[in-house]
């Protein structure tokens, strides 16, 4: 009986000493250690990138800043305000096999997760194993357009010249849903031509209008196959009928 009026003794004083809230707090995971002396890593910029890739291309914004005295990685901030909403991402270290990490040893990284036409604001943090990690930087934006390379080709003046041989092809896009690529390529009389327009996309509808070198309309379909009348320039114009907008590939050959 004594022993166990002595357990009860010592389990009452642990409960008088103890604040509940201390309890509940102890269940929380630890705060980041924010420490002054590890300093926020300074941006040097935001850009567009594209990594030629043979499944495909990769295509996002990539940041790069100068790198923070004493910090052992970087985590990298994102929202869609300017001052608010930030979280941290994951990003692309190695596209040649899809490595993503939410941070990096380097001081640079590669947002891909991302939506055409939407202004990004993104924050860096320096981490210190030890130290604990930095302030954030100052906000950074950035906004992609569109993911096709080649842009601005709107109009005549503007035409994408292809310098090609047979079996040539290239990426572009249809953004926004009334956007028009221009393009023109030098041709040989009586020359066999083909160019063709693929989509992945439905119901996005490729049109292609084949064009003089007065800019003349001579044809409009999904391709063409043509002999040259002239040896010169010759353009054509792809655009989406049901615009909607999209990717799609342009296939040219020579015959």
């Amino acid at each position: 009986m004594k022993n166990i009026f002595f357990i009860i003794v010592l389990i009452l004083i642990f409960f008088s000493c103890t604040n509940i809230n201390d309890i509940k707090k102890s269940s929380n995971p630890a705060e980041p250690v924010i420490n002054t002396i590890l300093t926020p890593p300074i941006f040097v910029n935001a850009s567009r990138k594209i990594d030629f890739r043979y499944d495909g291309n990769v295509i996002g914004i990539n940041l790069s800043w100068f790198p923070s005295p004493y910090a052992d990685v970087y985590y990298i901030y994102r929202s869609i305000y300017s001052n608010s909403g930030f979280t941290p991402i994951n990003f692309l270290i190695n596209s040649d096999i899809y490595d993503y990490y939410s941070y990096t040893s380097k001081s640079n990284g590669f947002d891909t997760n991302i939506n055409f036409s939407k202004r990004y604001y993104y924050k860096i943090v320096s981490s210190n194993f030890t130290m604990g990690v930095s302030e954030p930087s100052s906000v950074i934006s950035f906004q992609l357009l569109t993911d096709d390379i080649y842009e601005s080709d709107n109009s005549f003046d503007t035409a994408n010249f292809l310098n090609i041989g047979s079996g040539f092809k290239q990426f572009h896009t249809i953004s926004p849903s009334d956007d028009k690529d221009y393009f023109k390529f030098n041709a040989t009389k009586n020359f066999w031509y083909s160019i063709e327009a693929s989509y992945s996309n439905y119901p996005f509808s490729v049109d292609v209008s084949l064009y003089d070198s007065n800019k003349n309309l001579i044809n409009f379909s999904y391709n063409h196959v043509f002999t040259a009348d002239y040896t010169g320039i010759y353009y054509f114009k792809i655009l989406d009928n049901n615009l909607k907008g999209g990717d799609y590939n342009v296939y040219f050959y020579i015959y």
